[in-house]
C-alpha cells in the first residue's frame, strides 16, 4: 500500500514538472529524492522511536489540494480504532500518533486517547488544529491523557497557510489554540509541537518556523516531506534547507526531526533511501 501511494505521488510530481515546463534532470531528481529519504531515516526526533501511527477518521475541515494521506486507509469507528490499537506492541515505548485528515472531528477521540493511556501509551494527536481554538476542547484532550498535540502548518505566515488550506483564519485558530494548550499542558506534562509541511508554499522560507515554534511554547519542531507535495526541480535546495532548519531548531532547544509517516520513502538505483 505504501509503495502504491509513493508511485502515485511521484507520478503526480512528474506531471506537475511537465505542466510547469521545469524539465528537471532525471539523475538530479533521483539524487535529490535519495538525499531527502536518507534525511527522513536519519533525522529522528529524540524519544519518538519507535513511532507508531493509528489512522483515524476520514473527514477534514481544511482543503489542501495535495492530499497528505493519499492511499491511506482510515479506521471508521471507535471499535475499529481500538481493535487496531490492540495490535500494536510495546505501547509504553516511543510514541503513538493519532492522525488522519482531521482526527479532532471525531467525537470519540478523547475516549480513544483514554483507552491508549490506560495501556501506558504516549499518545500524540496530529491535527490542523482548528478545534484547538475552543478552550473546552483542548481541556478535554488533556483530561483524556494526551501527551502531545502537534499542528500541521504550511507556512509561518498566516496568509500563506490560510491560502494553502483554503480556510481564512485557520492559522490563527491553530496557533492561538496551540499556545493555550502549551500553557495548560505544563501542569500535566503534555507537550506541543509544530509540524511544517514542506512544499512550494515555503521553499526558501522555512527558517522562521523555528521562531514560531518557540513563540508558541512548543517543545518540538518536525518537518514533513510528502512526495506528492515536492517540486522535483528543487529537491537539493529543499534538502539543504531542511537540514539547516533542523540544526537551528536543535540549537534553540527544540526536539527536531522529520516525520517518517508523512514523508517520502524512496528506493533509488543505489539501494534503500529509507
Amino acid at each position: 500500500q505504501m509503495g502504491t501511494s509513493q508511485r502515485i505521488s511521484l507520478l503526480e510530481a512528474c506531471v506537475r514538472a511537465v505542466e510547469d515546463g521545469s524539465s528537471p534532470d532525471a539523475e538530479a531528481v533521483s539524487r535529490g529524492l535519495q538525499r531527502l529519504a536518507s534525511l527522513v531515516s536519519s533525522a529522528v526526533v529524540p524519544g519518538s522511536s519507535p513511532h507508531r501511527l493509528l489512522r483515524v477518521g476520514a473527514t477534514t475541515n481544511v482543503r489542501y489540494e495535495r492530499d497528505l494521506w493519499r492511499g491511506s486507509r482510515f479506521d471508521g469507528g471507535f471499535a475499529e480504532a481500538v481493535a487496531q490499537a490492540r495490535t500494536l506492541e510495546h505501547l509504553a515505548d516511543g510514541r503513538v500518533t493519532l492522525a488522519g485528515p482531521e482526527p479532532t472531528l471525531l467525537t470519540w477521540l478523547p475516549e480513544l486517547i483514554s483507552v491508549l493511556r490506560d495501556r501506558n501509551a504516549r499518545v500524540e494527536v496530529l491535527t490542523y488544529g482548528r478545534m484547538l481554538t475552543y478552550p473546552r476542547y483542548a481541556a478535554q484532550l488533556l483530561a483524556a491523557g494526551v501527551r502531545q498535540v502537534s499542528i500541521l502548518l504550511h507556512s509561518h505566515r498566516a496568509e500563506v497557510h490560510d491560502r494553502a488550506v483554503h480556510v481564512p483564519g485557520a492559522f490563527q485558530q491553530a496557533t492561538s489554540g496551540l499556545a493555550q494548550l502549551a500553557r495548560l499542558g505544563r501542569s500535566s506534562g503534555a507537550r506541543t509541537a509544530v509540524v511544517g509541511v514542506l512544499g512550494p508554499e515555503n521553499l526558501g522560507d522555512l527558517e522562521l518556523l523555528v521562531d514560531l515554534a518557540l513563540d508558541l511554547g512548543a517543545a518540538e519542531l518536525r518537518l514533513a516531506a510528502p512526495l506528492a507535495n515536492l517540486e522535483l526541480a528543487t529537491l537539493d535546495a529543499l534538502a539543504d534547507e531542511a537540514a539547516a532548519v533542523l540544526s537551528r531548531a536543535r540549537e534553540s532547544g527544540l526536539a527536531a526531526g522529520l516525520d517518517p509517516h508523512l514523508s517520502l520513502v524512496w528506493v533509488g538505483g543505489d539501494g534503500p533511501g529509507a
